[in-house]
């Protein structure tokens, strides 16, 4: 058993005191760090099933893990050629959101007033680059 002396225990007191207040008084609504969490774990599928074909194609290694992947591929023909450029610069792309994810939960977590800025400007680049990759899809341009 430890003892503490009474300035260690309010120490130690205080810091779990602010530990807890920082967790309940939110930075970013629950809702949005579910949304980062969520988006860094698709974003990561996503590029990782792109740079690691063949493995991840139907038949390969890693197939199975990627279904939800090759179903969609096969509705997206853009996203089923590896070599479309289109699909290379969003995967490129998509790595800056999930550093930007991470650094946003980071600095909530931390109680850092950038943390709502750093998640908006995230989610920004997650909408301008669907709105993009959209556009492509629904109507290419020619050549």
């Amino acid at each position: 058993m430890t003892i503490f002396s009474p300035s260690e225990a309010q120490s130690t007191m205080t810091e779990i005191g602010m530990m807890r207040t920082r967790r309940e008084s939110r930075l970013l609504p629950l809702w949005i760090e579910i949304w980062l969490w969520f988006s860094t774990v698709i974003c990561t599928l996503d590029i990782s099933y792109t740079m690691l074909r063949p493995a991840t194609l139907r038949g390969g290694s890693l197939g199975t893990l990627y279904e939800l992947w090759n179903v969609y591929s096969d509705i997206d023909l853009r996203y089923a050629d590896k070599n479309d450029i289109v699909t290379m610069a969003t995967g490129r792309l998509m790595t800056i959101e999930i550093v930007m994810n991470i650094i946003a939960l980071i600095l909530a977590y931390r109680g850092s007033r950038h943390a709502l800025l750093t998640a908006f400007t995230s989610s920004a680049f997650v909408f301008w680059k669907t709105l993009l990759y959209m556009a492509l899809y629904i109507k290419p341009p020619p050549g």
